[in-house]
């Protein structure tokens, strides 16, 4: 069996988190986990590919609570066989540089996946 190996380690993360499409669409997913490079989501609404999306992701770990902004592309977007939910994997391609070391906290104290 084959191992999987990735470029970062994936944590767990169980929260909601805010995407918004463009000045009028937004929509509430869930994470699943996070990475360094990416968000994985679960969503009841359908999400095109290579759609650009800015991110607010609301946690509260370990006493600590905070909110991470960023910018990412939805690079999957499978849906699960009734097609009533959507697993999504976005590619992050920013964080809000004044939540960059909130994001960097993040990391660091998430369980791995």
């Amino acid at each position: 069996m084959s191992r999987e190996r990735r470029k970062h380690p994936r944590f767990d993360l169980k929260q909601l988190v805010e995407l918004r499409f463009d000045r009028e669409k937004t929509m509430q997913v869930f994470s699943v986990n996070v990475s360094q490079a990416g968000l994985r989501c679960t969503s009841s609404d359908r999400c095109d590919l290579y759609s650009r999306v800015f991110f607010l992701l609301e946690y509260a770990i370990s006493g600590a609570k905070g909110k991470i902004r960023g910018e990412g592309i939805v690079i999957r977007a499978q849906a699960d066989a009734t097609e009533e939910n959507w697993d999504l994997g976005i590619q992050i391609i920013g964080i809000d540089m004044e939540d960059q070391e909130s994001f960097e906290i993040l990391m660091r104290d998430l369980p791995l996946s």
